[in-house]
């Protein structure tokens, strides 16, 4: 019960996630990552979950959020020459921190799933 109720909690975050990005100037990147998230998470719910593509996701999402990551390094304020956290850096540490969340429990479900095929029989 706990892991149903566990991937309908995250399956609904993603949701969200994936609504909030409607207004974003690249949204469709964004809506597709966080829906696939959560159409995951509700395989999960109903048992039909594969394990393998769960974690190939999670790969996936983790070298997603690296690149977020690595693409807004390196700004600096035009004036003093320090990094500089105006909306656009922010936006992008919020979808490499978003990823990175979708990475870590892509990847606890993926191993979870796979623990119980092995446990349990196919």
């Amino acid at each position: 019960m706990a892991y149903q109720i566990l991937n309908a909690v995250w399956g609904s975050l993603f949701i969200y996630a994936a609504l909030v990005q409607l207004n974003d100037p690249d949204p469709v990147r964004w809506i597709t990552a966080y829906g696939f998230a959560a159409t995951l998470c509700g395989l999960a719910i109903v048992g039909r979950l594969p394990w393998r593509p769960t974690l190939g996701y999670a790969v996936c999402t983790l070298i997603l959020a690296g690149l977020t990551w690595l693409g807004g390094s390196g700004e600096s304020h035009p004036m003093s020459g320090f990094p500089y956290w105006g909306p656009l850096r922010e936006e992008v540490v919020r979808e490499a921190i978003g990823m990175s969340l979708v990475a870590l429990w892509m990847t606890i479900l993926g191993l979870w799933t796979r623990q119980r095929v092995r446990s349990h029989g196919p």
